[in-house]
């Protein structure tokens, strides 16, 4: 066998190797895929043979199949709500709505909401101790502690509160329960929202005859108050009108009282004049004969009494 053989054949190897060794790589990218892209708004926690060992954020990632998985969490806002018609939400995770009591034994129905967040550096944590993703994470943990949390704390609340619309109250109370029961699995809420509390039909007729009967007596306590003010009016008006009668006697009276003064005082004086000046009197007389109008009869009548002059 000469040389030039010999080297064709080890070239033929050569490039065999080289086919099968592309060929190897070719099926590893295609079957096994060790590139991997995490979106933006996901997490992922690096598992290497079941332990954590990292976290991958957005970007294009190799991981070495088999030995090495990445489970993803959105970390984008989440909202978990409870309706009567679930089919008919927008939320990401919908439920029915929550049976509970109030303290005064009403039976009532809660719809409520809560918006709920995962932390890009918390993936690993969470993977460990709640779920492989998001969908876990809403079940055992939002899911777990709203629905138990709101049917114990309306316990804590009257049946008039809820009905009345005082809510808030509640809400900031509920949320203020679920944030640190959250926090404990590496969850953020970020809002808890009661969307309504629903009574029986007994519980509501009864309200309403109550609030109408209130309406009764307010009314009737208002025309009370009203016919108050009217007879108290009027008694003011005729209390008017008897002080300015009382008030206009008191004033005749005293202008009598004034008069009769001025005529004694004016008698008093006449009297001390006369007692002084007894001429006055004299005076008088005279003054009246002047101004006095003299009858003269008719020369054929003839008097009662004789009325010649004597000498």
């Amino acid at each position: 066998m000469t040389r030039r053989a010999i080297d064709g054949g080890k070239v033929r190897k050569s490039a065999f190797a080289i086919a099968v060794a592309v060929l190897a790589v070719l099926v590893f990218i295609l079957v096994l895929n060790p590139f991997r892209t995490v979106d933006a708004g996901e997490a992922c926690a690096v598992v290497r043979f079941g332990e954590v060992v990292g976290t991958a954020g957005p970007g294009l990632h190799v991981v070495p199949p088999v030995v090495t998985k990445l489970y993803c969490f959105t970390t984008r806002a989440a909202v978990y709500e409870t309706s009567n018609e679930p089919g008919q939400s927008l939320a990401d995770y919908t439920d029915f709505p929550v049976t509970a009591q109030t303290s005064d034994g009403q039976p009532i129905e809660v719809t409520f909401s809560v918006r709920w967040r995962v932390l890009p550096e918390d993936v690993g944590n969470i993977y460990a101790l709640v779920g492989e993703n998001n969908q876990a994470v809403n079940e055992r943990v939002v899911k777990f502690h709203s629905r138990n949390v709101v049917r114990l704390d309306m316990q804590n609340n009257s049946a008039s509160k809820l009905y009345s619309g005082e809510i808030f109250d509640v809400e900031q109370d509920i949320a203020d329960l679920l944030i640190p029961l959250f926090a404990d699995k590496y969850v953020v809420m970020d809002k808890f929202a009661i969307r309504k509390v629903s009574f029986q039909d007994a519980y509501i007729d009864a309200i309403e005859r109550q609030q109408i009967a209130q309406e009764n007596i307010e009314t009737a306590e208002y025309e009370a108050q009203a016919a108050t003010y009217t007879a108290q009016k009027t008694v003011e008006l005729a209390k008017g009108d008897a002080n300015a009668e009382i008030e206009r006697a008191k004033g005749y009276a005293q202008a009598e009282i004034e008069r009769a003064r001025g005529d004694a005082a004016a008698a008093e004086e006449r009297g001390k004049a006369l007692r002084q000046y007894p001429e006055i009197l004299q005076l008088e007389l005279i003054q009246q004969l002047e101004n006095a109008k003299w009858l003269t009869l008719p020369q054929d009548i003839v008097p009662f009494m004789d009325l010649t002059p004597t000498e």
